[in-house]
């Protein structure tokens, strides 16, 4: 007996077990053949997959982006695009582009493979394919969460008489001290001070000002993955504080604010920063 369309729709947006759920360069990431296996279940395998064209494509002067490694900003390789459709019996037809990077030593085949791969999970996605999970957060592994859902999901957990100094953290990001009545500031910890004196400079430290810039430039980007990316980079108490004050907006304060707390690094020096640039930004916004 054929299925429905509210019969398919229901099995392709289900939720996928949380093992195959991996991260891949700090994006949550279901491998293809997962994806392909939905798409036999949801259509008792009575689905066409299309490959309508595909361009190998070097825009690497007009892309660029940062070593991982080394910090260092660099031209886009080369590219290979794919655009392809996928179309469901009583569904219709979803069309999208895949792209995948021509690294050093890798052939045009493996670039092609890549990119088909993409173009159908893109496809697939327009149908609700790991949809929810990927990139509307609903039900996701703990670890492969982003900071502020972690954040709320440890929160949730605990019992509500309990309240340690991760959840104190992270009310104080939310709330101003008018808001929360039981707001009290840590005291500084004497053997950071340090680390994150007033009068230090970013001239006296090429690391400290490389730091600086590259945070400059994740704020100027604006997104979570940015944020998120410069964050990890944050391997010291004066590079969490630096940020706290850089921060262009109560957005970014919140999102660093989490991020230390999910990463086991909010300080009461970190915690006095904040405080700082929140009433900074906050007198200025009137």
């Amino acid at each position: 007996m054929s299925k429905t369309p509210a019969e398919i729709t229901a099995k392709l947006v289900e939720s996928f077990p949380h093992d195959v759920i991996e991260d891949k360069q700090g994006k949550r990431y279901i491998a293809a053949e997962h994806i392909i296996w939905r798409l036999i279940e949801a259509t008792g395998n009575n689905y066409e997959w299309r490959i309508d064209a595909h361009e190998y494509r070097n825009d690497g002067t007009l892309r660029d982006r940062t070593d991982r490694k080394t910090g260092e900003t660099i031209p886009a390789p080369p590219v290979c695009v794919v655009h392809g459709t996928l179309t469901i019996p009583g569904l219709g037809s979803r069309s999208d582009s895949g792209v995948q990077e021509m690294e050093a030593g890798q052939g045009a085949d493996a670039a092609y493979k890549g990119a088909v791969s993409d173009c159908l999970k893109r496809c697939a996605r327009l149908f609700g394919v790991g949809l929810r999970q990927l990139y509307m957060g609903e039900d996701v592994p703990a670890h492969l969460q982003a900071p502020k859902e972690r954040a709320a999901s440890r929160a949730q957990s605990r019992p509500s008489t309990r309240v340690d100094a991760t959840e104190a953290a992270v009310r104080n990001l939310t709330e101003t001290p008018r808001e929360n009545p039981e707001y009290k500031r840590p005291e500084p910890n004497p053997s950071l001070a340090s680390q994150v004196r007033n009068g230090r400079t970013d001239t006296e430290d090429p690391k400290r000002a490389a730091f600086k810039s590259q945070a400059e430039k994740a704020f100027a980007d604006g997104s979570t993955e940015a944020i998120e990316k410069i964050c990890d980079s944050a391997d010291s108490p004066g590079k969490w504080v630096m940020l706290a004050t850089l921060a262009p907006n109560l957005t970014a304060i919140e999102a660093i604010g989490l991020a230390a707390v999910d990463r086991g690094a909010y300080s009461p020096h970190l915690d006095t920063a904040i405080t700082k640039r929140k009433a900074e930004l906050e007198s200025a916004a009137q």
